[in-house]
């Protein structure tokens, strides 16, 4: 998968004022301070990332599910699905996305600048992005998540077991939806944030946070995934939003080519429960002789022939493509292949069961 940092900076227009609530201060408190005490003295639920320390995550996650408090719910919600994001539930800041370390090399490699200025990590986790730039002299750094648990547990945590960051004074957290937020977070001279654009239904909300709290020439890193399968946000798509809004300058400072399946020699792959199914199927292709639409059919019929009706829950399929169709971007397919793909899968499908009833 393709990752991208896009660079915004603010050209200030007038907008309609928008009231939200919910959004809250999270204060540094005693519990934090004997929490962190003992991570200090038991290093082996502490990991080093980036000479920044952190939390271990495989404690944390042993400590919400040991521990019935009905505000770790929404964590422990997401651990027993195993999930990375539940909608509105939890978004994902126990876990350090791959985007982040993509900026963070970005950050370091090009000698970006933080003294002195005002920092917002937006949808912060486990807060490194935001404590790069304390490393680097930032007058203030704000770090704000979806969940205050996650600023609790781990967040604050992290920021406090890192004795060398000035924290008393410069460091504040911040939890709620971005909804709600605008109103109580400060003016920013930076905003840095990392794979927030997974989903469609909070960009008007996360570009609202922009608009309201990045000082004029004031800049915004994004680290994103071209396609975030299953939720349906894609840097493409941000980015037309951004240039339809009129508002923001962009550009593209940084791609990364780690991940693409073709640097690695695969003709096709497959992951999740039912992998060794798909690639049974798989392998009765001929994946080189075929052409792009080709594949995404026989992918299509492989996702429905896998696919268990009793035992799996109730799905929607996702296609896209890469090539000179699309001019070397991964994008998803159009409606009308799709359409095409949807109904020849479903065809096959049907055919092979008719076929199986015969031989009965």
């Amino acid at each position: 998968m393709l990752d991208s940092v896009v660079l915004t900076t603010n050209q200030h227009c007038s907008r309609p004022h928008l009231t939200k609530v919910d959004g809250r201060e999270i204060e540094i408190q005693t519990h934090h301070h004997e929490s962190v005490n003992q991570y200090r003295e038991n290093s082996s639920s502490t990991t080093l990332v980036r000479e920044f320390h952190l939390v271990d995550v495989k404690h944390v996650e042993q400590l919400i599910v040991s521990r019935e408090i009905e505000k770790f719910k929404p964590l422990r919600i997401a651990l027993e699905m195993n999930s990375d994001v539940i909608s509105g539930v939890y978004e994902g800041g126990l876990k350090v996305w791959e985007c982040t370390n993509d900026l963070l090399e970005y950050l370091e490699k090009s000698c970006t600048q933080f003294d002195g200025l005002n920092v917002l990590d937006l949808g912060s986790g486990s807060g490194l992005l935001g404590m790069f730039a304390l490393k680097k002299r930032a007058s203030s750094v704000h770090f704000q998540d979806y969940n205050a648990e996650v600023l609790e547990l781990v967040t604050i945590p992290n920021v406090m077991l890192n004795e060398h960051l000035n924290v008393m004074g410069t460091a504040k957290f911040f939890a709620g939806d971005w909804g709600s937020l605008s109103q109580i977070l400060g003016s920013y001279d930076v905003i840095l944030t990392s794979e927030t654009i997974y989903n469609p239904e909070n960009y008007l909300k996360l570009l609202e946070v922009f608009e309201k709290n990045l000082q004029k020439n004031g800049v915004i890193f994004i680290a994103a995934k071209y396609h975030y399968f299953g939720v349906g946000g894609d840097l493409t798509q941000f980015e037309n939003l951004l240039q339809r809004n009129g508002r923001w300058t962009t550009s593209t400072c940084f791609c990364s080519n780690e991940g693409r399946l073709e640097n690695k020699g695969y003709l096709g792959c497959a992951m999740g429960k039912a992998r060794q199914a798909a690639k049974t199927e798989m392998e009765k292709l001929k994946l080189k002789d075929m052409s792009c639409l080709e594949l995404l059919k026989e992918a299509a019929k492989i996702i429905y022939i896998v696919h268990d009706e009793v035992k799996d829950k109730h799905f929607e399929m996702e296609l896209s493509w890469v090539g000179a169709v699309t001019e070397g971007r991964h994008q998803k397919v159009p409606q009308d292949v799709f359409t095409e793909v949807e109904r020849y899968a479903k065809s096959a499908l049907e055919e092979d069961s008719d076929s199986g009833n015969d031989d009965m």
